[in-house]
């Protein structure tokens, strides 16, 4: 009973190579994709980040541009 158990969750265990390999490879697939996304969100959220913080930046400075040429006339 325990050792049925325990050769599900373990697929060195039970099965023929290749099933041992085709599991192996799945989860290295599975992880380097979400390595890669985790990775894509980071440079999106700093692209994003960046483009706003930019965005703020240069209506600060037609904002006080503005006011400078309305506090001259």
């Amino acid at each position: 009973m325990f050792l049925k158990k325990v050769e599900n969750r373990i697929p060195i265990l039970s099965g023929t190579n290749s099933e041992i390999l085709s599991s192996a490879m799945v989860k290295i697939h599975n992880t380097l994709f979400s390595r890669l996304f985790i990775i894509l969100l980071g440079v999106m959220l700093i692209f994003f980040g960046s483009y706003a913080y930019y965005t703020v930046k240069m209506q600060e400075e037609y904002l006080m541009a503005y006011k400078f040429s309305c506090e001259v006339r």
